[in-house]
């Protein structure tokens, strides 16, 4: 699975291929570059037993994308619509639970713009986690622990920022040791 390729856009018959000097992919791409450096998504889709291409521009692109398709009720093609939606109005729709802002996006009901604002508003982002200095499976994994104990994820989330010790998978004990006795 090819995940990262440089090249150029070409569009015949109202698809679009990344092409090279040797070989072109089909890929969804909503970007205005000629040639660049793409990150890719490979999706299987099951139904139809193939591989579909999804091209960012950005890593960040390609991180959003990754986290919506963990969202129940979220497709690869919504998924793609939102990453490559205006991310501060988006981040200002999560902050502000503006369900009208989601359901402008295609394939988005107000149910599903709900269910998804839930899950983006208690979920961390990439400078959460910069900030933190820890990788997302394993503060999925802190939260999830700590979900079940009966804490916020706000809570759990102000109090990783206050953990006077290196975040890891080693010490998850001692991670959410720290996390019950302090929060």
């Amino acid at each position: 699975m090819l995940h990262y390729f440089f090249g150029t856009v070409q569009a015949h018959w109202q698809k679009t291929y990344l092409m090279n000097n040797l070989f072109g992919i089909e890929a969804h791409y909503k970007g205005i570059q000629k040639q660049s450096h793409f990150f890719l998504f490979p999706y299987f889709d099951e139904n139809n037993s193939t591989t579909i291409y999804f091209a960012f521009d950005s890593a960040t692109q390609k991180d959003i994308f990754t986290d919506l398709l963990k969202i129940s009720g979220i497709g690869p093609k919504t998924a793609y619509h939102i990453a490559w939606s205006d991310q501060k109005e988006l981040s200002r729709a999560i902050d502000e639970f503006d369900v009208k802002y989601l359901q402008s996006i295609p394939g988005i009901g107000p149910k599903t713009a709900k269910r998804m604002l839930v899950e983006l508003k208690n979920s961390f982002s990439g400078k959460d986690l910069e900030k933190l200095d820890i990788d997302a499976k394993l503060l999925k994994d802190i939260t999830k622990s700590m979900k079940q104990l009966g804490y916020e994820a706000n809570a759990v989330k102000d109090g990783l920022k206050k953990i006077p010790f290196k975040l890891s998978r080693d010490n998850l004990a001692e991670i959410l040791k720290w996390l019950m006795k302090n929060i």
